[in-house]
């Protein structure tokens, strides 16, 4: 997911990629802390915040569009890869 939401932020706005390294390293460690987690929504809520605070604060935007196509192109994937071999048979 990291790489598809940092090719869309430097295809967008370059400026969006500063919040995009502070986004995924803040994720990478909020990983090793909610391990015991059944899922990785906690993770996926500190990368959005950092991102959104990032951008705020260098931009005066948010950025959100570049962060919901990243997770679209993620999501689009997720079922091509899932849904594909059960249409080939």
């Amino acid at each position: 997911m990291s790489f598809l939401l940092s090719v869309t932020a430097l295809l967008m706005h370059p400026r969006y990629m500063i919040g995009v390294i502070v986004a995924v390293s803040l994720g990478y460690m909020a990983s090793e802390v909610t391990q015991a987690l059944p899922n990785g929504a906690a993770e996926g809520a500190v990368i959005f915040v950092a991102y959104v605070t990032t951008n705020l604060l260098l931009t005066g935007r948010t950025g959100i569009e570049v962060f919901l196509l990243g997770y679209l192109l993620a999501v689009v994937r997720s079922l091509v890869i899932f849904l594909l071999p059960r249409l080939k048979r």
